[in-house]
């Protein structure tokens, strides 16, 4: 996929610059003959030799010869201009679509042992989707029971919107947390549970198990061969029992081939329940990360990338859209200055 500038009728272009060429070499000649046969229509006077030498009469006469050469320029720029206009001048750009088949769902936990890394995940999150191009991404936020934010989709202004939305909700909750029970506005409070609306369950509990086999789920179009991946960012603390524990909902996972990629996001010192994650990701076939590690992004995006996914083919489209903007400026300066020199030069 490129674009290159071209002239669509290059040929009215030459025949019109050739043209104004020879009406100009024809007007030239026609003026040097007249010059030279001495002809003219004005009436001779006698004793005015000395008018040329006034200062005024040179004034004059520097301003005509400054207003001729201003014309002349002024009448080729707006020749050549226009020359060009006639040509036609486009942006031609030939699309060679290659239609990725990637689809990617962000999997967040959001129960409140998360709270505090949350900035961290949706930061990873945000860069995971400046750097990639043509997947299909979703987000899925889940506690004790799951919540689609946004379902697959390649409008990635809308997912930083959204996630820019998510970020400050749950930094508003971080310092909601913080506060003094007594100084907490209700209002506030209402406001930034609106996030948490449909993720939890009348008996509590934290599910990741039941929250990545939800995100599992989330995959359309299952006859097509396509690439499918979910995200999932936990610290796999799980409170009570769900319908699927992590190792089933892996099992999920890889029955519907989802490639799984475990992003962990607990306390640095990991423990038991970051040992467990690890190796249920990793006996999966799928990479764990920590979201605190360096470059993990760098380091998640090179392995999607790297994956075989299919590409549909499109047929080429060659797109030409006319481009006489800068030319059409020069025509406009060249006339505006010819009208002016030709004022100047009857003032």
């Amino acid at each position: 996929m490129g674009s290159e500038s071209v002239w669509v009728w290059p040929l009215v272009g030459l025949g019109v610059l050739l043209a104004a060429l020879a009406g100009a070499a024809v007007a030239f000649a026609w003026g040097r003959r007249n010059s030279g046969s001495g002809q003219s229509s004005a009436l001779p006077l006698a004793h005015t030799e000395h008018l040329s030498e006034l200062p005024a009469y040179r004034s004059l006469r520097r301003r005509h010869r400054l207003g001729a050469m201003v014309g002349v320029l002024a009448l080729g720029i707006a020749l050549v201009a226009a020359a060009a206009l006639s040509a036609r001048p486009a942006e031609h750009e030939t699309l060679e679509e290659r239609l990725a088949t990637r689809d990617i769902v962000l999997c967040m936990d959001i129960s409140g042992s998360m709270v505090p890394y949350a900035a961290e995940v949706v930061e990873v999150y945000a860069k995971l989707t400046e750097e990639f191009a043509g997947e299909r991404i979703a987000l899925v936020i889940f506690n004790s029971t799951s919540r689609v934010l946004i379902p697959l989709t390649d409008d990635y202004a809308m997912v930083q919107t959204e996630l820019e939305r998510v970020g400050g909700l749950l930094d508003d909750v971080v310092q909601l947390v913080e506060q003094d029970p007594e100084d907490r506005d209700e209002d506030e409070i209402n406001r930034v549970l609106t996030l948490f609306a449909g993720t939890e369950s009348a008996d509590g509990g934290s599910l990741v198990g039941d929250g990545l086999a939800s995100c599992a789920l989330q995959f359309d179009e299952q006859e097509s061969e396509r690439s499918r991946s979910v995200l999932l960012t936990t610290d796999n603390e799980v409170f009570m029992e769900g319908v699927y524990d992590l190792d089933q909902a892996a099992d999920l996972a890889s029955s519907r081939a989802v490639d799984l990629y475990g992003l962990y996001a607990g306390s640095a010192s990991g423990g038991p329940d970051a040992e467990a994650y690890r190796g249920t990701v990793e006996a999966h076939d799928g990479l764990y990360f920590a979201v605190a590690e360096p470059k993990v992004v760098d380091s998640l995006v090179a392995d999607v990338q790297a994956q075989q996914a299919v590409d549909l083919a499109a047929d080429a489209e060659s797109i030409v859209t006319d481009a006489p903007r800068d030319w059409f400026v020069w025509a406009l300066l060249g006339v505006g200055l010819v009208v002016l020199a030709g004022g100047r030069g009857r003032a």
